[in-house]
């Protein structure tokens, strides 16, 4: 079971063969119930958001956080 929670993952999660089970057993992925994980193959960046020029905000990009 996965719980709530979001998770940037820093590399493309792969499911193969292997991840299905088999007939005898069978694997199910599942959330906890009552509650919404997210996967994200991005990461999640840490920006200090600052009023530009009309009505624009820019970014500088403080640090990246893979975790």
């Amino acid at each position: 079971m996965v719980p709530s929670s979001n998770r940037y993952l820093p590399e493309t999660l792969r499911f193969t063969a292997e991840d299905s089970g088999s007939q005898q057993a069978t694997i199910v992925y599942v959330a906890v119930e009552g509650e919404r994980p997210i996967l994200s193959g991005g990461i999640k960046l840490d920006l200090d958001w600052k009023p530009s020029r009309g009505g624009i905000y820019e970014a500088q990009q403080t640090k990246v956080n893979c975790q």
